[in-house]
């Protein structure tokens, strides 16, 4: 058993480290002024008639992981998304295009399903999602309830106001515990889509926090560490977990709140109590398990992950199991036991075949940097367009992009933010061992401007602002 010393300082490390994983004001200042544009610039020009627009995911949510994406979305009226998308789609892109240089649109525009993807000049990613204004809840409920595979996708991003309530309702610590989980979330490749996976993560954490709380009263004794544990736990049986919450009238300034059902309670004997509000059908009622998003009921966060990806996602668990046991018996040091907790899994990733990594990369690891923003910038030149373009190059460049902001900031924050560039440059250096399996080797003159990509990931050192340079060529 963990002595309760051990256990107050592993409780204080854990969370000091998710609160530095909250993005910089400087984030937040100008993804809202980014947003903004775009927002503005609908109203005005949009052939459809906007009634409000939100900041939504966990930039909105406020349970951001150092750099998020930002999720703009635009509450159309008299709109049914799933007839009249693709003309929205088109609308919204053809104004973006219009006004690329206005709005500090950089690249392309991709298209999804049901959104647009781009990315801003100063490097921050953005989803553009059109909702409906839901002016009639049960009318709604009735069209989820006929036909709840489509309608629930594609109203989903109508309940966005729903979804910044739930976690806005959730208190500091539980927003923390988000953070490590979402931050460990993110240290994985699982090798294929894993959608709504940052989402399930916040209602996993939610039901923790919620049972930390139970009983308590006035007299609460949170703890990071076993908190952050039994999210480890939870998911190490993620595929026959049963969590869902429902909205309660409360007495506070707030109005309402949201309560977890116990999993004995969610069973078919109470299906006429439980559907379609809580949980949307006897469908997903029966099965083995499922995670309500608690905005939509009819939203089965679990709904399509194969067998394979669960238990590729299961022996992840495990290893962090083993490492949390070894780096607690060993009473590894702050870094060190950040470092080896997050590192990123699985390890040696050259044998991915959804992946093509660069033949060729350099990095430098102590620039001076005036930016708090990581940053890409990509070199069109002799033919590389075509590879660039390549989707497995793309994975390459996002997960090694991913991989490295996780190494860098639990080499820096993990040490209460005393690590120096030195520190900085041996995290790195193991991590491209053990990924690239490569050896980090000294060059002797600058070869950044050569490579087809250079990702720019900024820390601070000492009170001083640094960067991460790395840069790759494909074949």
């Amino acid at each position: 058993m963990m002595a309760q010393q051990q256990q107050t300082r592993l409780d204080a490390l854990l969370t000091r480290f998710g609160q530095s994983l909250r993005s910089s004001e400087e984030f937040y200042a100008e993804g809202r002024r980014l947003g903004n544009r775009v927002f503005e610039k609908l109203k005005k020009n949009s052939n459809f008639s906007v009634a409000r627009v939100y900041f939504g995911g966990s930039f909105g949510k406020k349970t951001d992981v150092i750099e998020c994406d930002l999720d703009l979305h635009v509450v159309l009226n008299g709109i049914d998304p799933s007839r009249d998308l693709e003309k929205i789609l088109d609308d919204f892109e053809t104004l973006l295009i219009l006004h690329e240089d206005e709005l500090k649109i950089q690249g392309d525009i991709e298209r999804k399903k049901r959104s647009l993807s781009f990315r801003f000049q100063n490097g921050i990613e953005v989803d553009l999602l059109p909702a409906r204004n839901i002016t009639d809840e049960l009318e709604v409920m009735r069209k989820m309830v006929e036909d709840p595979e489509n309608y629930s996708f594609f109203f989903n991003p109508s309940f966005v106001d729903k979804q910044i309530a739930f976690l806005k309702s959730q208190d500091s610590f539980t927003h923390t515990l988000i953070r490590l989980a979402k931050f460990w979330w993110k240290s994985l490749y699982l090798g294929e889509e894993f959608k709504g996976g940052c989402a399930m993560i916040e209602v996993i954490c939610a039901a923790v926090a919620a049972d930390e709380n139970e009983g308590q009263g006035q007299h609460r004794n949170f703890c990071m560490f076993r908190a952050f544990t039994k999210v480890i736990e939870k998911l190490s049986k993620v595929d026959t977990l049963k969590i869902a919450f429902a909205e309660k009238e409360t007495e506070t300034a707030g109005g309402k709140r949201w309560r977890r059902l116990p999993e004995s309670d969610l069973c078919e004997r109470n299906r006429f109590v439980i559907i379609p509000n809580i949980v949307g059908t006897l469908k997903i009622l029966g099965r083995k398990g499922f995670i309500i998003d608690p905005s939509n009921p009819f939203q089965d966060l679990l709904e399509g992950k194969s067998s394979t990806v669960i238990e590729k996602l299961k022996r992840f668990v495990s290893t962090t199991r083993k490492r949390l046991e070894h780096l607690v018996n060993t009473n590894a040091d702050e870094q060190e036991f950040m470092l080896k907790l997050f590192e990123p899994q699985p390890l040696d990733i050259t044998k991915m075949h959804l992946l093509h990594l660069p033949y060729d990369f350099y990095i430098s690891y102590g620039d001076p940097c005036y930016s708090s923003f990581c940053d890409m910038k990509v070199r069109n030149r002799n033919g590389n367009e075509k590879i660039l373009k390549d989707p497995k190059v793309q994975n390459a460049v996002k997960l090694l992009k991913m991989n490295l902001v996780g190494v860098i900031n639990s080499a820096v924050n993990g040490d209460g933010g005393r690590a120096n560039t030195t520190n900085v440059y041996e995290a790195v250096r193991s991590f491209i061992g053990r990924s690239l399996q490569q050896q980090l080797v000294n060059a002797h003159r600058d070869r950044h401007d050569e490579m087809d990509i250079t990702l720019t990931i900024p820390y601070q050192s000492e009170g001083e602002k640094y960067a991460v340079r790395f840069s790759a060529s494909w074949k």
